[in-house]
C-alpha cells in the first residue's frame, strides 16, 4: 500500500505547526465537534493571519521594509 509523501518548505512546516497549535485549542475546548473540518479549515486561515500580522509588524536584522 503506498503511503502519502509531503514535502513542506519551511514556512509551510511553521504554518502547519501554528494551525495544528490552533484546531487543538479548538478540539480541546469543544469547539470542533460540530464541522471538525470546517474548523481545521478556520485554524490554517487564523494560522496564515497571524503570519501576516506578524510579517506587518515585526522586522527582523537585515529585512527590508
Amino acid at each position: 500500500m503506498d503511503r502519502p509523501y509531503v514535502q513542506l518548505q519551511p514556512d509551510e512546516q511553521a504554518m502547519t505547526i501554528a494551525a495544528s497549535n490552533i484546531y487543538a485549542a479548538y478540539v480541546m475546548s469543544g469547539e470542533a465537534k460540530a464541522d471538525p473540518d470546517g474548523t481545521l479549515k478556520r485554524a490554517a486561515l487564523e494560522a496564515i493571519r497571524l503570519a501576516r500580522l506578524v510579517d506587518e509588524h515585526v522586522t527582523v536584522p537585515g529585512e527590508m521594509h
